[in-house]
């Protein structure tokens, strides 16, 4: 079996679950020490938009400091809305400059064909496992942010929730934003991710390891 039809069935596998459950863990570490630690064990309902977390939160950046715990229950799909509803008008805007679209998406295809070409399988027993060097992605993920907080600045443009009991889901999007920000920050000299999938083509974890000026490991465990 190759990789494009293991894609494939992932895919179409990943697609029919309503429900996934899972434990998530991040740590960060510079030279300064460790500048981040998350852990998330999380319930998603994606039939009904709704999601329980119970996380702790650690930052230590020259950004943010902060630690937070949350336990919550909240509809992520009204969530979605309220933190992305006014993009929307961005994206009409975009649409009357398409000039630059055409060249784009030429570019966008053969940055995606370079990926499932640069992807490795293998199989450990009856799990499959693709392996990506994702240091080029990070890199464009920096380019990309860089941009973002350059068309943020010049608009004044502040994200914001309506609903004021949102209050600990904001405190974790500043932290995680901060950590995120850390992150592509950092000079990866590797950075892979590892793809472990079942018998049955669903996702059983996710993991990545980034070297470099910074260290980071992440790792989601995944239930369904």
């Amino acid at each position: 079996m190759n990789k494009l039809e293991v894609l494939y069935k992932m895919s179409k596998a990943m697609k029919e679950k309503e429900k996934i459950s899972g434990t998530v863990n991040l740590v960060g570490v510079s030279e300064k020490g460790e500048f981040a630690n998350i852990t998330n064990n999380f319930e998603k309902d994606i039939k009904n938009k709704k999601m329980k977390v119970d996380a702790k939160l650690n930052v230590n950046t020259d950004e943010l400091k902060a630690e937070k715990n949350v336990v919550k229950e909240f509809d992520f799909g009204k969530l979605h809305e309220a933190h992305h509803g006014k993009s929307e008008h961005h994206c009409a805007k975009g649409h009357m400059h398409g000039h630059k679209g055409f060249g784009n998406k030429f570019e966008k295809l053969e940055f995606l064909f370079k990926t499932l070409n640069d992807m490795e399988l293998s199989e450990e027993g009856d799990l499959k496992v693709i392996t990506l060097d994702i240091k080029d992605i990070l890199k464009k993920k920096k380019e990309k942010m860089k941009e973002f907080h350059r068309n943020h600045e010049h608009h004044g443009h502040h994200h914001h929730m309506e609903d004021g009991k949102c209050e600990d889901l904001k405190e974790v999007f500043k932290i995680k934003h901060a950590i995120f920000k850390e992150i592509l920050s950092c000079e990866a000299d590797k950075a892979v991710l590892r793809l472990i999938i079942d018998k049955d083509f669903t996702i059983k974890s996710v993991e990545v390891k980034s070297e470099g000026d910074k260290k980071v490991e992440f790792k989601a465990d995944l239930n369904y």
